[in-house]
């Protein structure tokens, strides 16, 4: 049986071992975690945040980073930094790229829409 695309904040809660209040904490501390919010207000958090909020768990409480440090981590992190060679002289330079990449931009938007497909049919059971 495959894991839930979505999960209630419940779910996440006891997931990470972490209380409600604080997913809701991070949630507004960290913008890139975005749970989907049905009319009663309830969340449902992608497969995608709860990686997120596994990686910040892991910071906070493990690595000791402050929250303005954790998001200074995950913020240079989503820069992604690539090496080349130069043949003529075989130097290695670093590029770092000030935007996120999108190498694969029709395999993200598939993606999307399945998420919002999967969204969709979790409404309409509800």
């Amino acid at each position: 049986m495959s894991e839930k695309l979505f999960k209630s904040i419940g779910e996440v809660s006891k997931e990470l071992d972490v209380a409600t209040h604080i997913l809701r904490f991070w949630e507004e501390n960290f913008k890139s975690i975005r749970p989907v919010r049905r009319n009663g207000g309830r969340r449902y958090y992608h497969t995608r945040d709860v990686e997120l909020l596994y990686k910040i768990k892991d910071l906070l409480y493990k690595k000791g980073y402050t929250i303005k440090g954790a998001q200074k981590f995950l913020r240079q992190e989503a820069f992604q930094t690539t090496s080349r060679e130069d043949p003529s002289d075989l130097r290695t330079t670093t590029v770092v790229s000030t935007k996120p990449t999108y190498p694969d931009l029709r395999g993200t938007l598939s993606s999307v829409l399945s998420d919002l497909k999967a969204l969709k049919t979790i409404l309409t059971e509800v």
